[in-house]
C-alpha cells in the first residue's frame, strides 16, 4: 500500500485463505460489527472471509491504496457476488480517517514499520473496544490479549496478535510466548 513516493506499508503478500476463518474467529466477531482490512490487496482474502453470513457483520470494508490492486479486488468481489456485502475504498491508509467507517474490528497484514506507522491512527481514530488484529507483526508497546501461531498442516505458519483498544496495556518490549494452534483441516 503506497504512502508516499517510494514508501509502502507492505509488499503484497496475501493471507493464506486456509488461515482466514481461524483469524476471523480470533477477532470474536459479534452481530452488527464493522470489519475493516487495511491493505486488503488484490485478492481480498480477509474481506471475502469476513463477508460470510455466519459472522453477522454489519459492514465489511477493504482499504487499499494501489490502483491495480483495487481493480483486481473489486472484480473478484463482483465475480463472487459479494458487492452488496463488501465495500472497497481506494485510499492511502495513512491519510484515511478510520473514524469515518467506525470499525469494531481492524485487520492488518503489514510490515513492522507499516504497523508502527498506523499505531497512532488506531489509538486516536477507532473507538474503545475495537479489536485490532495484526498478522505477522506485533504492535510495539501494546500487550496483545491473545498471541497465537496458526499452523496449517506444518506448511503455512502465521503469527497473529489480537489487541483491544482501551484494554490493551502498554508494556515494555519482552519476549512473547505464542500459543500454537495446529489446523488439521
Amino acid at each position: 500500500m503506497k504512502i508516499k513516493e517510494g514508501h509502502y506499508l507492505a509488499p503484497y503478500v496475501a493471507t493464506p485463505s486456509e488461515l482466514a476463518p481461524h483469524i476471523m474467529e480470533l477477532t470474536k466477531p459479534k452481530k452488527g460489527d464493522r470489519f475493516a482490512d487495511i491493505g486488503c490487496g488484490e485478492e481480498g482474502v480477509m474481506v471475502i472471509e469476513a463477508a460470510k453470513l455466519k459472522y453477522g457483520l454489519k459492514e465489511v470494508i477493504g482499504i487499499e491504496g494501489v490502483k491495480d490492486r483495487i481493480k483486481k479486488v473489486t472484480k473478484r468481489v463482483r465475480d463472487l457476488g459479494l458487492e452488496d456485502r463488501i465495500k472497497i475504498i481506494h485510499a492511502d491508509a495513512v491519510e484515511y480517517n478510520l473514524s469515518k467507517i467506525k470499525p469494531n474490528i481492524v485487520f492488518m497484514y503489514l510490515t513492522y514499520n507499516g504497523v508502527t506507522m498506523l499505531k497512532p491512527k488506531l489509538e486516536s481514530e477507532v473507538e474503545i473496544g475495537t479489536r485490532v488484529v495484526s498478522e505477522a507483526y506485533e504492535v510495539g508497546g501494546w500487550k496483545p490479549s491473545r498471541a497465537v501461531t496458526l499452523n496449517y498442516k506444518n506448511r503455512k505458519k502465521r503469527d497473529v496478535f489480537v489487541y483491544e483498544i482501551g484494554k490493551t496495556e502498554m508494556r515494555e518490549p519482552l519476549e512473547l510466548q505464542l500459543e500454537e494452534i495446529l489446523i488439521k483441516e
